[in-house]
């Protein structure tokens, strides 16, 4: 059985809906990395999923509209100490200097794997807006397998000049 190739390229519309799903595949792809790299303890290149400018959100404990009563996941002089500056509803770390820390005071003593579940992708020109769940579980040589987190993240991303999507804007809600 012989293949044949497509060689016309898609027009109008349907090159439109072609542009939109590549767009929105593409996305998801960043979704995917960050969560594998948060789990691989990269802190590097996790922070360059973000633009120069970006900054990833935490928020929680009293603070949490999904479960006001949840204390915050990490202590205070933690999240000072990794560079995070207080905000009226958390902490936040910005630029990739800022995640980094982040990052890799997660990294430090916990294996963890973290899964982002049912990402709803708004897209933008040249934008787009993520609403997704969250869930991370892990484990430490003191403890059992246990639920270390879950929330929600709202995402602000962009289309960069280098053709990739990156993090303008990651805000977790635990």
């Amino acid at each position: 059985m012989e293949v044949t190739h497509m060689t016309a390229r898609p027009t109008g519309e349907m090159s439109a809906l072609l542009d939109e799903l590549l767009a929105e595949r593409a996305v998801l792809r960043l979704l995917a990395r960050y969560a594998n790299l948060v789990d691989y303890g990269d802190a590097s290149a996790c922070a360059l999923l973000f633009t120069e400018d970006g900054y990833f959100e935490l928020q929680g404990g009293e603070r949490n509209r999904l479960n006001p009563y949840a204390p915050f996941p990490y202590p205070e002089d933690y999240l000072l100490g990794c560079g995070g500056r207080p905000t009226d509803k958390g902490f936040r770390f910005e630029g990739h200097a800022g995640v980094r820390g982040f990052m890799a005071g997660l990294a430090r003593d916990r294996l963890r794997l973290h899964a982002v579940l049912q990402p709803v992708v708004r897209l933008g020109d040249g934008e787009a807006w993520v609403e997704s769940q969250m869930v991370a579980l892990g484990k430490n040589p003191k403890e059992d397998h246990r639920v270390l987190a879950f929330g929600r993240y709202f995402d602000h991303v962009v289309h960069t000049q280098d053709g990739e999507w990156r993090f303008r804007s990651r805000l977790c809600e635990l």
